[in-house]
């Protein structure tokens, strides 16, 4: 290959001698050269890998494998391996994934596709040993066995690639449970990179979990601590999705943010003040939800004001049983001045930058009639609801009440979409059980 290439650096050379005729020749061998370069490039990119625990007798013959996934989960962390008495790999993998699915059914579902479409995106190769892969970290082995290099996941450059490379030989005396937990692995260990992780460590230690008796045992809160520590707590913040007509139980402590307008127009579009009024009764009626936690925000006049407030006078979230204050306080604020969505938008940043350690859910709920006086044009309010966006677990959700302004009523229901929430359009009362169950 280097000999390839410095002939080609010479011959280029001696074109550029010759002059401007030889200058679609030069170009050519100009392109050669790349090619050759990030193929050389590409030859010498190495992937990441699946391990084998092979033990071999004297003549070479394997006498037992076991992926290291398995190994270490039981050696190592004293798991139970459980898996059926099944003999293919798909059945063995719905076996984990059936576990999986009663906490997680979103990811549980997503390796289900992911395990049926395994073989279209596999190259079995017998004959060949793989290149080791130094991305175990393993910390033991079976006294006379070793590391074997079962599998490469690399990503395809060319339409012919494969995403996986596995050794056929080895492949062939694998248990369908291994092979099962091969697959799973390799899903597993593809999230895992994409958050980051430089090793295969804590892809092992999933796919041994999920394969586990243990894991039945495991509680919602425990398996978000895994996930975080396996993928990232912004994987472990969007992980699970609260079940139909649930507000907030023991598994999703919501956060809930109303975020009401206090504007002059208020004086035509509501003067009895009917929305402050629903939402003290929505939030009332679900006062004695221990799982809740409630934050109230006005915004008119000139800027936004927190009604829920800290032992230093800051932004917080508080429990239903002390909510009450935050209620009465709303229905003080007069209706006056503009409609300050910055100001707004800035308060709930800073509620939610303060609880960014906190992996509950957040759902936003902003009620008003107008569009901002503070903010010019759409672009820079849609992308404040994309900044609030940025943590995974926030649900932005609008409601637009009186027929003060088209143009409001359209930005508010855009402001839903962008924020993956719902939009209400209210004529007088307004039901927020529409939005939030």
């Amino acid at each position: 290959m280097h000999l390839i290439f410095n002939f080609l650096k010479y011959q280029t050379a001696r074109l550029v001698q010759r002059g401007s005729k030889m200058k679609k020749l030069r170009t050519l061998v100009s392109v050669l050269i790349l090619s050759i370069t990030s193929f050389a490039i590409g030859e010498t990119t190495v992937g990441n890998g699946g391990d084998l625990v092979v033990c071999r007798d004297s003549q070479g013959q394997i006498t037992s494998s076991e992926i290291l996934d398995y190994f270490e989960g039981r050696e190592l962390r004293g798991l139970h391996i459980d898996l059926g008495s099944a003999t293919t790999e798909y059945v063995h993998a719905e076996k984990a994934l059936a576990r999986l699915a009663k906490i997680s059914p979103l990811r549980a579902d997503r390796y289900r596709r992911m395990v049926q479409e395994f073989a279209n995106n596999a190259l079995f190769k017998a004959g060949i040993e793989l290149t080791d892969i130094s991305d175990s970290d393993h910390d033991l082995l079976p006294a006379g066995c070793k590391i074997e290099q079962l599998a490469i996941q690399r990503k395809p450059v060319f339409p012919e690639d494969k995403l996986y490379l596995v050794n056929k030989d080895l492949w062939d005396v694998m248990s369908g449970r291994d092979r099962a937990g091969l697959i799973l692995h390799e899903l597993i260990y593809r999230d895992s990179l994409d958050e980051g992780k430089q090793d295969s460590r804590v892809a092992r230690y999933f796919n041994s979990l999920i394969a586990s008796t243990e894991f039945e045992a495991l509680s919602i809160p425990d398996y978000l601590k895994v996930v975080t520590a396996v993928f990232s707590a912004k994987v472990a913040a969007s992980e699970l999705s609260a079940p139909a007509g649930v507000l907030c139980d023991q598994n999703f402590k919501t956060k809930l943010i109303f975020v009401v307008d206090t504007s002059g127009s208020n004086m035509q579009t509501d003067p009895s003040r009917q929305r402050i009024k629903d939402i003290q009764s929505f939030v009332r009626s679900q006062s004695a939800n221990v799982h809740c936690g409630w934050s109230v925000i006005s915004f008119g006049e000139a800027e936004a004001m927190a009604h829920t407030l800290d032992h230093l006078l800051e932004p917080t979230f508080a429990p239903g049983a002390s909510i009450e204050k935050s209620l009465r306080s709303l229905g003080t604020v007069p209706d006056l001045g503009g409609t300050p969505y910055r100001s707004a938008f800035g308060m709930i940043q800073e509620l939610i930058d303060r609880s960014v350690l906190d992996l509950s859910p957040v759902r936003v709920i902003f009620v008003s009639d107008g569009e901002p006086t503070d903010v010019t044009g759409t672009t820079a309010v849609f992308q404040m609801v994309r900044d609030l966006k940025q943590r995974p677990n926030v649900q932005f959700n609008t409601v637009y009440y009186g027929d003060f302004s088209a143009g409001a009523e359209k930005l508010l229901k855009e402001m839903a979409a962008i924020g993956q929430g719902k939009f209400l359009k209210a004529n007088g009362h307004i039901d927020f059980g529409q939005i939030l169950f």
